[in-house]
């Protein structure tokens, strides 16, 4: 009985994290498409030099 208490506190722990870990995926990929830095290094300042 106990067996299966332990697997399932663990099944549980492990879909818990798994469903937190999604929340900053859009965040970090807008972050990605906005900042031409981290695609380009050579693109630094770029987008300075396009604005009035």
């Amino acid at each position: 009985m106990k067996l299966k208490y332990y697997v399932l506190v663990v099944i549980m722990f492990v879909i818990s994290n798994t469903s937190l870990s999604q929340e900053g995926l859009p965040i970090y990929t807008d972050y990605l498409t906005d900042n031409y830095y981290l695609i380009h290094p050579s693109m630094a300042g770029a987008a300075n030099c396009a604005k009035v």
